[in-house]
This record gives C-alpha cells, structure tokens and sequence, in this order.
C-alpha cells in the first residue's frame, strides 16, 4: 500500500513523468482492493428491450466497469483471491476459495491418472532396460575401438 501512495504523491508533485505521449485517453479505475487501473474506456452500445420486445433503454456503457472496476475508489475494500482472480469479502472466503480450487485441480488429477493406461509403467521400464543395455554396448565398442582397456 506504501508504493501505491508514494506513486500518486510523485505523480502529484510532478515528479513521475509518463514516458508515453499521445495515443488514446486512458481513464482511471479502481478495483475491488482499492488498486489503481489505468486502460483505455471500452465503450460497448447496449439495448434493454421488454417482455413484448418494445425498447425500455438504450445507450453506450464501460465494459471496464463489468470486470469489478469502479470509478472511485471503494470505501470498503475487499480482498484479493489467487483462486480465483477476483476478489471477496473475507479472508474467510478467500481461503475456503482456494481450498475448492486445490480440490477442483487434484480431482482432475485423480481422473488424468485415472485414464492414463498402466501399462505404460511397465512398457516404459522395458524401453528403459533396453536403452541402458545398448548404451552399455555402444561403451564397449567405443571402449575397443579406441584401445581403452577396461579398468
């Protein structure tokens, strides 16, 4: 928290100058934990229609805004998920998040062993004896043709 307001106190003195010019208008945005965005406004054209398919609202909106992005900053900041992404309300949630996304991962692990032939094992430790068997001929003919007594 520390970098981010030293970063705004030398971006308010005049201190950090951006090293880009030009190029579209980038707007602030805030997330969920209070962190700073800066991107380019993604402005999408939107049409609300009823049940009878008469048009009830029609406009432009920032899709930015639909990924957790506000504004102004949240005055009830959440906390950040490694989970999942996003964010959550506690901790609590945080951690039971990913603890799910930890099970969720060794089921798929459990089904990939699952479906994965066991014969293989026992294939791959014949390629292996055979690998190691003409590795320790392809030695000894080397060994002769250079003169090398065995030591």
């Amino acid at each position: 928290m520390a970098i981010n307001s030293t970063k705004q106190e030398a971006a308010r003195t005049g201190a950090a100058v951006s090293g880009v010019w030009g190029g579209p208008q980038k707007q602030r945005y805030y997330t969920p934990t209070g962190e700073e965005v800066y991107s380019i406004p993604s402005w999408r054209e939107f049409t609300r229609k009823g049940p009878d398919g008469k048009i009830l609202e029609q406009g432009t909106r920032d899709a930015n805004l639909d990924k957790g992005w506000s504004l102004s900053l949240p005055t009830e900041l959440k906390v950040a998920c490694p989970g999942c992404s996003k964010w959550h309300d506690t901790q609590e949630e945080v951690d039971a998040c990913v603890d799910k996304k930890a099970e969720a991962a060794a089921q798929w692990e459990r089904k990939a062993l699952e479906q994965q032939p066991q014969s293989q094992d026992a294939d791959m430790e014949d390629r292996l004896g055979k690998l190691e068997e003409g590795l320790s001929d392809i030695k000894a003919l080397l060994q002769q043709a250079l003169g090398v007594k065995n030591g």
